[in-house]
């Protein structure tokens, strides 16, 4: 959701607070605080190590050391390197969506 926040695809941000938000455990707190993560407070040390992750992952490509180690910290190498290909995969669906201009919801 964070990817899809920072690459403006709002059809996939609002297809997963809909659908998989809540299953998975992401309150409506959470939910909100996702476009604007370091200034809500909501976040845990672990999730707010993910965010920093991903937010250097989709703006900038190449992540700062202090920015893995920060997310390694918390997750083991498998989980990192499943968060990795999970990112990346959003980054390419969402610019898919944005650059053909494609809403699985206009007719």
């Amino acid at each position: 959701m964070r990817v899809a926040v920072l690459n403006h695809a709002d059809y996939v941000f609002q297809i997963h607070r809909l659908r998989y938000a809540e299953p998975a455990g992401v309150t409506p707190a959470e939910i909100e605080a996702l476009r604007d993560w370091r200034k809500s407070g909501v976040f845990g040390p672990g999730d707010a190590a993910l965010l920093a992750y991903v937010d250097a992952m989709t703006r900038d490509v190449e992540v700062p050391d202090a920015v893995f180690n920060g997310m390694r910290a918390h997750f083991s190498e498998r989980a990192a390197v499943e968060l990795t290909v999970l990112v990346a995969a959003y980054n390419m669906h969402t610019r898919v969506l944005r650059a053909l201009d494609i809403d699985p919801e206009k007719p």
